[in-house]
């Protein structure tokens, strides 16, 4: 949920948005008994799997997973932030933005500090373009950056002075305070005193997807360290959270892939000679945030960092980043340990696209790094190298690509399928005990019982006191399908009927997005409606039951191990209580 909307005003401008409408303005809707389908916008299909529903007021594509509510969707669409996906709604709908929407002191200092960098980056350019930016743009010339490549990424220059852009912003009226906010300036050590953090740089201004320019880098003349320097954390600005030239890429429809590289001038030289897909990641180790910011835009990345030593380490360790987010993820090595920039200015722009159809996927990549680091010539290498490779399969789940895979691993170490197959196989199990089994099979059983109660109470409002007289949140054993229960129950005691799309914006964003759209896009199958929440809420109650008279079990065995024959009847009482619980679960009237 935006924190800057109140949640009443943001449901009135989801309900007056009709999902079947909104979505029908941007694809070809056909009805399919009570949805409707269409070929899916967010992953290439021939048979249309995106279901929208008019009831549920909810979408969910079949095929990649997509789906959420109407402003999920605008999200999605329009490639913006649950903020301004909500300002597109609301206008569409003819609803005014209330002038207090954002909270008043955060607000205005963000508009502060968004006024401020503006300000910055227009003294940092000019300053380039002044005699003062001499040395800069001789630099800027050798490393082949244009004209033009300067004014579209607004490219400036610090002065090598300590308070040159402070005495600047200070001459136009702007707060010193503001400007520490910003880390535009840092106080000293005494603290009486303040000076620029930025001075003798080339300035690359960093924007977000809005065009709003929320921190700077900047880039030595000379050899003194640091080489570069970002603009600290700040109420707009968090290094992990952004990347660089995303802004220009997320103007992009279609894309195919992005193209992440390690610094400012990789990104800069790249969209210069045409190659218009790629984004840096502002010097930092990929991030979880990082990822999720690629996925709005594209579902392949490709990692192209310098092929130097570290730069394949930084490789390395940004796979499992992307993975995680379900991205189909290659690497491109570059020839000779150089750079994309080295490489785009000295091959141009139609070798560097060659070289990216060559990107190995992730998998390919991580056996060549797992090859060098043994000597497959000898059995214990090849022994190492094979355990440590099918290692790598555990996240793949499709089997012709497992096998594909297997196939290659026998190629580099000589082992046969079949023992691989054995280990693989071997090693998953070892993870999975026969108790651990059991335990799962029985929560699976609770938790689908969970999630068929909670679907129900969304669908089918006229069953939800009768659900709320009869079992509690406590009573859940998954702690999401409590929070749900405790969503719906608020609504529904105010006298409101949340709705699927009610419930899914509180979660919108959240890593638990899918978990709760998969409950609500999930179709009951009961004969009879009360009799099928009975059996749903006998079986989440027993659970309950009989984890605490499990418990209770345990400390009766102990209490009698030690003689204590007082509390043990108490204790005993206790468990015959459960029981009798047991025995008087009934069905819903």
């Amino acid at each position: 949920m935006g924190e800057f909307f109140d949640r009443e005003w943001v449901d009135e401008v989801r309900s007056r948005n009709d999902i079947v409408d909104v979505i029908g303005e941007y694809l070809k809707l056909k009805p399919s008994g009570r949805n409707f389908m269409a070929l899916c916008p967010f992953h290439n299909e021939k048979t249309p799997s995106f279901s929208v529903s008019p009831d549920k007021q909810i979408y969910h594509c079949f095929g990649c997973g997509a789906g959420g509510n109407v402003i999920g969707f605008i999200m999605a669409m329009e490639r913006v932030d649950f903020t301004e996906a909500v300002k597109l709604l609301a206008k569409r709908a003819g609803i005014p933005i209330p002038e207090n929407y954002m909270r008043g002191a955060v607000a205005d200092a963000r508009e502060a500090l968004y006024r401020l960098n503006t300000e910055t980056a227009r003294y940092f350019h000019r300053c380039l373009r002044s005699d003062e930016g001499k040395a800069a743009r001789e630099y800027l010339m050798r490393r082949g950056v244009e004209a033009k490549t300067i004014v579209k990424f607004g490219l400036g220059f610090a002065p090598a002075k300590w308070d040159g852009l402070k005495q600047h912003l200070l001459s136009l009226g702007y707060d010193q305070k503001h400007m520490l906010d910003s880390g535009l300036i840092v106080a000293s050590k005494a603290g009486d005193q303040s000076y620029d953090r930025f001075r003798n740089r080339v300035m690359f201004p960093i924007f977000d997807v809005r065009k709003r320019i929320i921190g700077f880098g900047g880039r030595v003349l000379d050899d003194s360290l640091p080489k570069y320097l970002n603009s600290p954390d700040t109420a707009l600005f968090h290094k992990g959270q952004n990347l660089y030239a995303l802004d220009i890429v997320a103007k992009a429809r279609d894309l195919e892939c992005i193209i992440v590289v390690e610094g400012y001038m990789d990104a800069v030289m790249l969209h210069q000679y045409g190659v218009d897909n790629a984004v840096a990641s502002l010097g930092t180790a990929l991030t979880e945030e990082q990822a999720k910011l690629m996925k709005r835009y594209a579902q392949k990345i490709i990692i192209c960092y310098d092929g130097d030593i570290a730069g394949k380490k930084a490789a390395t360790r940004g796979l499992d980043i992307l993975l995680n987010q379900g991205l189909d993820v290659y690497v491109l090595t570059l020839p000779d340990g150089v750079d994309p920039d080295e490489f785009v200015r000295k091959h141009g722009k139609d070798a560097f696209l060659r070289s990216v159809r060559s990107a190995k996927p992730w998998l390919d990549y991580s056996m060549d790094v797992l090859a060098s680091r043994y000597d497959i010539s000898t059995t214990n290498g090849k022994t190492s190298f094979a355990k440590e490779a099918v290692k790598l399969l555990g996240g793949i789940n499709d089997p012709i690509q497992k096998d594909l895979y297997l196939k290659g691993i026998e190629r580099y170490s000589g082992v046969s399928l079949e023992i691989l197959y054995g280990y693989m196989n071997k090693s998953k199990t070892a993870r999975i005990s026969k108790e651990g089994q059991g335990v799962a099979h029985k929560i699976s059983a609770v938790q689908k019982a969970e999630q068929e109660l909670l679907n129900i109470m969304a669908n089918q409002p006229e069953m939800a006191a009768i659900i709320m007289q009869r079992i509690t949140a406590d009573d859940f054993e998954n702690e999401l399908h409590k929070k749900i229960f405790d969503i719906m129950s608020e609504r529904y005691k105010k006298g409101e009927k949340p709705s699927p799309a009610d419930v899914f914006s509180y979660f919108l964003g959240e890593k638990a997005e899918k978990s709760v759209l998969s409950i609500f896009t999930n179709e009951p199958r009961y004969d009879n409606i009360n009799k099928f929440a009975a059996q749903c809420i006998n079986t989440i109650k027993r659970n309950k039951i009989a984890m605490k008279r499990q418990f209770l079990c345990k400390k009766a065995d102990d209490l009698a191990s030690a003689g204590d024959r007082e509390a043990l009847n108490i204790l005993l009482e206790q468990i015959n209580a459960l029981d009798k619980e047991l025995l008087d679960l009934k069905e819903l009237p």
